[in-house]
């Protein structure tokens, strides 16, 4: 192979790996010309016709495009739990669950199912670091946007939501299910648990309580029948899925409390 022909080649292989880093699943080849879009296998044949490179060339480029889609395709790996530890930030957790009074493997377990401890990602909403955050959420509980990363700020900032969002569903005399009901506001935003609860209060269920009462209010509001309601305020929710968060988190949980050996503090 020539300078030339290398430096082309390389060329190539840069596009194509950004090609496939971005998402897309095929390379189709566009001609220059006509601006006509052909198959994979036309693309193939252009290319190779037109560099003059021959197969074992062809199946470089072929190789480093697998390379870059398996890549891409890899998921964060879950953490693995060992005899007496739940995760790298223990100690966090147990720190700040302390001081609002919670059970901190619950704590941890929220931070699990919204990052599986991964401390720098962020979601397609904004959401940012362990505990999966907004910034003007976390900023109104001393985490500013610069410090959503930071695992210590984000976990105290967590920690002081949930403690939030229970003190105010206390204030609508919620007592029995209050883990299941600040959870429910942790993941949904407490407007829509306040939409469920004068639901549940304007059709006859139990204001009061979560299962068979409040949380089929809040899975009612996917239904526009109910969502197009004049009391309720945020409109059309599908509450399926906090009901399924709300169980994996518990779910964690107890195994969170095997792993540490059932350790509160």
């Amino acid at each position: 192979m020539t300078r030339d022909e290398y430096i082309r080649l390389t060329a190539i292989v840069a596009t194509i790996l950004f090609v496939a880093a971005v998402g897309v699943c095929a390379f189709d080849f566009i001609s220059v010309t006509n601006r006509v879009e052909v198959s994979q296998q036309e693309a193939d044949t252009t290319l190779q016709e037109s560099l003059g490179w021959d197969s074992v060339q062809m199946q470089v480029i072929a190789n480093e495009i697998r390379k870059a889609r398996q890549h891409k395709e890899r998921k964060p790996k879950r953490y693995k739990l060992q005899e007496g530890h739940v995760s790298p930030y223990d100690s966090l957790f147990r720190h700040y669950a302390k001081e609002v009074g919670w059970d901190w493997t619950l704590v941890a377990a929220v931070a699990y199912v919204e990052s599986k401890f991964h401390h720098d990602i962020s979601s397609k909403s904004g959401a940012k670091g362990l505990m999966q955050l907004m910034p003007r959420t976390a900023a109104n509980y001393g985490c500013p946007d610069s410090l959503l990363y930071d695992p210590e700020e984000n976990i105290k900032a967590g920690t002081a939501l949930l403690a939030d969002l229970e003190r105010r569903l206390r204030r609508k005399n919620i007592d029995h299910d209050l883990v299941y009901f600040t959870l429910a506001g942790f993941h949904a935003g407490l407007g829509h648990i306040y939409d469920a609860i004068t639901m549940a209060d304007s059709l006859g269920y139990n204001p009061t309580l979560w299962h068979d009462n409040v949380e089929v209010c809040l899975q009612l509001k996917a239904d526009p029948e109910y969502y197009n309601l004049p009391y309720v305020r945020l409109g059309r929710f599908n509450g399926k899925v906090t009901s399924a968060y709300i169980r994996e988190v518990l779910g964690y949980q107890v195994a969170f409390n095997k792993a540490s050996g059932g350790v509160k503090m």
